[in-house]
């Protein structure tokens, strides 16, 4: 998996590269409002989280989202990432705490991606098992901007940044 990590974030870099050569000087005004506007949507996303309001919390996935969570087999549409989620709620008594380490949206607004790291925390406060993860983001009809794609990789408790 650390491998596969490895290579999604050198995909994204490149990708962001590319993004940003074809829009030339003029597009980095455009490329920092769409990157205003991501990390607003991950803003509220991690507020919808923390509170606990599922219904707002799915409202960031779109319907053909893949998770892919650390040793479990990845989850594929927003009915199953329904499930996973309440599973790890209800049955785990479990959430995710996250922080953002790097948020990146395309010249044209049509692509983002958010770098950063996250630990699970129990009922009681406890944290465990942290990790890193990317998120894939695209803007819906209406522009919102949406998560397609999220990649988990453990982190060694190397005294890395965590949340």
């Amino acid at each position: 998996m650390q491998h596969f990590l490895t290579l999604a974030l050198a995909g994204l870099g490149l990708l962001a590269a590319v993004g940003s050569a074809s829009a030339g000087g003029a597009g980095s005004a455009n490329a920092e409002t769409h990157r205003q506007e991501l990390v607003a949507a991950r803003q509220a996303w991690s507020q919808a989280i923390a509170a606990g309001d599922l219904p707002r919390i799915f409202s960031f996935w779109t319907d053909d989202v893949v998770i892919y969570p650390v040793d479990e087999a990845p989850v594929r549409g927003i009915a199953a990432v329904r499930e996973y989620v309440a599973h790890n709620r209800r049955d785990l008594g479990i959430a995710p705490r996250s922080k953002a380490l790097e948020i990146v949206a395309s010249e044209a607004g049509d692509f983002g991606y958010v770098v950063g790291t996250y630990e699970w925390i129990d009922a009681k406060g406890v944290a465990s098992r942290p990790g890193r993860y990317v998120t894939l983001w695209r803007p819906d009809a209406e522009g919102r901007w949406k998560c397609y794609l999220e990649i988990h990789s453990p982190r060694p408790d190397d005294g890395g940044e965590g949340p």
